[in-house]
């Protein structure tokens, strides 16, 4: 090569990859994924439901139904309340019939449904109220039969009011502290994973990040 001609140019550096990409993809497919199934799942509990109760199966019925009910997403998951009307016109049946036992048994199944498909939200506070305001005097009514039946006496104290109270307590864990405890945990293994492809300080920054993620995680198990 003369002094006259210019030097090969160099090639063009590749172009940075975006990994991000490729997560986002794969998020958008899990959360299809999942709503395909909730959207499927909960009409499909709540034909099964039906076809029990066509059966006879008041038992099966009510479990079908309760299982439709926790299918839930944000907009268009009509089947719960349809399935929580059955399981309201059910629990009426029941007591037309003096069949106590399985009313308050239809009622707790409505009820563990509500819960099962809380949001960050709460559980919906309209149809709790319907049911804890006839399922609390059922439990006391209950209670008092089984004990005349059985001949021993009841406990001692207000029974209305230890019904009212117990089932005015929420027990389940808080949904936002569950939420917080979720973005730590994948925020410590990003954090960290993300750590193994450097070396020197950068390394050690990423890890020393990586506590925080993790004790927002640990934290949030414990309070929950």
């Amino acid at each position: 090569m003369t002094s006259s001609e210019a030097p090969a140019a160099a090639p063009a550096p590749a172009p940075p990859r975006r990994p991000w990409r490729l997560w986002a993809a794969a998020a958008a497919v899990v959360l299809l994924g999942v709503v395909l199934r909730v959207a499927v799942s909960g009409p499909a509990a709540l034909h099964r439901g039906d076809e029990a109760l066509t059966r006879g199966d008041e038992l099966v019925a009510a479990l079908e139904w309760r299982a439709a009910i926790s299918w839930t997403l944000p907009v268009g998951a009509t089947w719960r309340d349809e399935a929580a009307e059955r399981l309201w016109k059910l629990h009426e049946a029941q007591l037309a019939r003096g069949d106590l036992p399985d009313a308050v048994q239809t009622l707790t199944l409505l009820r563990a449904g509500l819960f099962a498909s809380r949001t960050l939200l709460g559980v919906d506070p309209d149809w709790r109220a319907r049911v804890d305001a006839v399922l609390v005097p059922l439990l006391v009514r209950w209670e008092a039969e089984a004990a005349a039946t059985e001949q021993r006496p009841l406990p001692d104290g207000d029974r209305l009011a230890y019904y009212q109270a117990r089932y005015a307590s929420d027990w389940m864990p808080n949904p936002w502290l569950g939420l917080l405890a979720v973005l730590g945990f994948f925020g410590w293994l990003a954090l960290t994973f993300s750590a193994t492809a450097h070396d020197g300080p950068a390394r050690w920054r990423r890890l020393g990040l990586s506590a925080l993620p993790f004790a927002a995680f640990a934290l949030s198990l414990a309070y929950a």
